[in-house]
């Protein structure tokens, strides 16, 4: 079976809760507007943290500290054909994360594709934990 191995990062902060980052989806398939983390495909031989500093600067601009880059989990996303294994880093966010902040689950639940929903609430809980 093939693995294709993608690197995320959920960066957060607290205000008066947990608050996320997300950015809006522009694509033209069914995740269009949808909210999701920076991230994407881990290049052959580079490491999981350095994918995900590469690939939130090539969406955001965005140049991340690799100490407070964290990995909370390593999930695999089975399919027939293929695994996506989810790298899952948390970032706890200085400012350098302006816009886009989200606080009220029921505000940004539905807007989040249901394969991220798999996930996103253990990962949560960890953030919490850890933080």
């Amino acid at each position: 079976m093939i693995i294709i191995n993608v690197a995320i990062v959920i960066p957060f902060r607290f205000k008066d809760s947990l608050e996320l980052w997300m950015q809006k989806r522009n694509s033209k398939d069914e995740l269009n507007d949808f909210l999701e983390f920076p991230g994407g495909k881990i290049e052959a031989g580079e490491d999981p943290k350095a994918a995900a500093i590469r690939e939130t600067f090539e969406e955001t601009g965005i140049i991340l500290v690799p100490s407070k880059l964290e990995l909370v989990k390593v999930y695999d996303d089975v399919k027939v054909s293929k695994t996506i294994r989810l790298n899952i880093f948390s970032y706890a966010d200085s400012e350098e994360f302006l816009d886009y902040w989200y606080s009220d689950p029921s505000e940004y639940w539905p807007l989040i594709p249901p394969a991220n929903q798999t996930f996103l609430e253990e990962v949560l809980s960890l953030i919490k934990t850890v933080t």
